[in-house]
């Protein structure tokens, strides 16, 4: 099919930088992201950021996205059996999502939830995920164009279609190929504005949608059921992965099991990222607010609370044991490898010591080498200080080690319970802790770098 930007065709891998950036110019002045992303000045960046993930990772893969061959717009389509983005892409793509979110992200996550909540359950039917064209383009058909093809398919199967649409100019493009209009969604937290329209595809399917309030059930032998998962599905839901792969491996059938592990790889990242971003924007808050001051008297504060009695245990253990939990700590926290820049490390030993190579560590490297500091992400030390290495400009988060690691279990048991050395060059140098196996033998630069004097040990 021609259209004024050439041949209507399906979309390939290569076209997802340029159609990630085509749809972020096409809805930057939407009003559901506009509400999620109220910052107009990055708002585009961040949009082409997200569309360019959804598009390499979950919609081309299916093979359902029209374009141009000018690559200027898009029709991204959801089968019957597949519109539902799962939750172990969602966990992986955590990250990138961070990156084009920020902030925001926990409202972005939130919009999505309850547009998934109010989309019909049933009957079988297709989704029109997303439909754009960029701003230069607009008013020349092409919208039309874009979804041809997917509901000539639709049409073939006798099947119905549904979407969101969230402008009156975008309504009547849908209301003119056949949609109707069922129902309202409005911006979450506590927002009045309308955010979407909800049309389902042809008519008279009886709906396909839903009202403000309550879903409305469609006539015409479309039944739209009330369950999303059966009871057996929802236990299978909340059951620990590894105990499901165990039973997968005792049943012989090990390509379940294989896929399970695989999955689980995946299934912390999310919520070890967001706890890990998450305490560096409640230090940054605390500098901007208080200083260079109060980030020394913030992790002192939390650490008295959160540190000291696992410190006072880890100095009654043995050793040899300690070690070992080390190294599955930092297998955790590495989450599995997986992620950008994914956490990695190395374990040498010798006469004195084992020593932990991070690089980059699980959180504080990364976070450096995914680009997190700046205007707008996290902060910086303003001087130096023996918490930072006696540099300035080092990153609040990564300032926790100094207390977490020296000087304070030099206070509570006399020695650093993990004596460390941060990198030289973030960006390519490893972060180092030592677990020794003697504490006598822990070198008295622990101590003098912090100004503080070692107590005889007997």
């Amino acid at each position: 099919m021609a259209s004024p930007a050439g041949e209507i065709r399906r979309a390939r891998p290569d076209d997802a930088e340029k159609l990630g950036d085509s749809l972020a110019r096409a809805f930057s002045d939407d009003p559901g992201f506009s509400h999620v992303l109220p910052n107009s000045a990055d708002r585009t960046e961040r949009l082409r950021i997200f569309f360019e993930t959804e598009l390499r990772e979950v919609a081309l893969p299916r093979g359902l996205v029209w374009t141009t061959e000018e690559v200027v717009g898009a029709a991204v389509w959801g089968p019957p059996d597949g519109w539902r983005v799962p939750l172990t892409r969602s966990i992986r793509d955590g990250p990138t999502m961070l990156r084009a979110f920020g902030r925001r992200l926990p409202l972005a996550l939130w919009s999505r939830l309850r547009m998934d909540v109010k989309h019909p359950k049933g009957p079988p039917h297709w989704y029109l995920a997303v439909m754009g064209v960029a701003p230069e383009w607009q008013g020349r058909g092409l919208g039309t164009a874009l979804m041809r093809p997917g509901l000539d398919e639709i049409d073939a199967a006798a099947l119905p279609a549904y979407l969101e649409s969230s402008t009156p100019r975008s309504r009547a493009l849908y209301e003119r190929n056949g949609f109707a209009v069922t129902g309202e969604m409005n911006v979450p937290a506590g927002g009045s504005a309308r955010l979407a329209d909800v049309a389902g595809w042809p008519p008279d399917t009886g709906g396909l949608g839903f009202g403000r309030i309550v879903s409305r059930r469609p006539t015409g032998g479309c039944a739209m059921g009330d369950r999303w998962f059966s009871n057996e599905e929802l236990r299978e839901m909340s059951r620990p992965t590894m105990e499901r792969a165990v039973e997968a491996i005792e049943a012989g059938d090990l390509e379940k099991a294989k896929a399970l592990c695989e999955a689980m790889k995946s299934e912390s990242q999310f919520m070890h990222d967001l706890l890990v971003d998450g305490i560096a924007g409640l230090i940054s808050f605390v500098k901007e607010r208080l200083g260079d001051d109060g980030v020394e008297e913030a992790w002192t504060y939390s650490l008295e609370r959160s540190w000291r009695k696992p410190v006072e245990r880890i100095a009654d253990s043995d050793r040899r044991a300690i070690a070992e939990a080390l190294a599955a700590t930092w297998r955790a926290h590495s989450t599995s490898g997986v992620g950008p820049s994914p956490g990695a490390f190395e374990i040498t030993e010798d006469d004195e010591k084992i020593t932990f190579t991070m690089n980059p560590c699980g959180s504080g490297q990364r976070l450096w080498r995914n680009r997190r500091y700046g205007p707008e992400g996290f902060g910086v030390t303003d001087e130096a200080h023996h918490w930072s290495y006696e540099r300035e400009g080092f990153p609040l988060y990564c300032t926790h080690c100094a207390f977490m690691n020296e000087t304070l279990p030099i206070r509570w048991i006399g020695y650093p319970v993990y004596p460390s050395d941060p990198p030289e060059d973030f960006d390519r140098d490893p972060c180092t802790w030592y677990w020794y196996k003697d504490p006598a033998d822990i070198p008295d630069r622990h101590w003098t770098r912090h100004g503080l004097d070692r107590e005889p040990t007997s």
